[in-house]
């Protein structure tokens, strides 16, 4: 691609993104389902990965946190339910016979009605017009650069948070950090993805294959720290309320939730570290560029 034809890409690229974001958004605010509000997440990440890029590329003259800023509390929100949501699938997986489950799951079902109320409040409130203003100063910065360029700052963020991970697990407690990795895991899936469809490269394929493998992975060990978290919060909450005698009602469940994080944590270990090795190592090359990272992917 010349500059001009991947200027157009990126433009149809943030078109297709938010056409599709704002048609999952109001589709979700109709039906309130777990899937309409994950495609609505997926659609943000994706375009947040967009305006990740273009800032290194344009060197600070697109600030992706100036225009996130539109998404951000739709994000936290979606977030919040999706969390919801992920702590009722899990306990049909785990079918607890405690008691006091019952009364967590009322209390759950009660905070995705309130979270769910504020999404529908927060999409009538949710300003289109920014979208027309992001579109319009993304279409002047991505006119100006060229596939080569941006292929090999891509190739940069990769490498930079892939070795962000290994830092990350070279500590004592990898364990603890396992959220930051699941955190630059995505923006570098994110990027990835991105980058390939610009240009197809047989090794960002085989790093995005293993990518999906470890997320999974991880996914499934953060959504059981999230589900004993707020089992956690729970179980706190009603004992500052009057019933102490519950405070470690849960301590049980929770073991067996944290057993099977410890299953999952030695098969992400080895996984990740060898993902990391395929890209810092024998996947992706040490871009020539010589540019400093923005403050907001250091």
């Amino acid at each position: 691609m010349n500059k001009k034809e991947t200027g157009e890409f990126f433009f149809r690229y943030y078109r297709k993104r938010t056409a599709s974001f704002l048609a999952n958004l109001y589709k979700a605010s109709i039906t309130g389902d777990i899937e309409d509000i994950h495609q609505t997440r997926v659609d943000v990440k994706k375009i947040l990965a967009l305006f990740r890029l273009l800032e290194m590329v344009s060197l600070k003259f697109f600030r992706s946190e100036d225009h996130f800023s539109q998404f951000s509390k739709l994000f936290t929100i979606t977030g919040r339910i999706r969390e919801i949501q992920v702590n009722l699938a899990l306990l049909e997986v785990y079918k607890f016979e405690n008691k006091e489950i019952n009364h967590y799951i009322r209390s759950l079902k009660r905070g995705e009605i309130r979270q769910t109320r504020n999404f529908m409040h927060t999409v009538q409130d949710f300003d289109e017009k920014m979208l027309e203003k992001t579109e319009i100063e993304l279409k002047h910065i991505t006119e100006k650069e060229g596939q080569k360029k941006i292929a090999e700052t891509a190739h940069q963020l990769i490498r930079k948070k892939a070795k962000k991970i290994e830092k990350y697990f070279l500590t004592k407690n990898s364990q603890k950090n396992l959220h930051k990795i699941r955190q630059n895991l995505k923006i570098i899936s994110a990027i990835a993805s991105l980058s390939n469809t610009i240009k197809d490269d047989k090794k960002l394929t085989q790093i995005l294959e293993q990518i999906s493998q470890a997320e999974n992975l991880i996914g499934e060990w953060h959504d059981r720290q999230v589900l004993i978290e707020s089992l956690d919060y729970f179980s706190n909450h009603r004992g500052r309320s009057g019933k102490k005698d519950i405070i470690n009602s849960f301590k049980k469940e929770k073991d067996l939730v944290l057993s099977d994080c410890k299953e999952l944590e030695k098969q992400i270990i080895p996984k990740t570290f060898g993902l990391t090795d395929l890209i810092l190592r024998r996947g992706i090359p040490q871009p020539k560029l010589n540019r400093r990272l923005s403050i907001s992917d250091r």
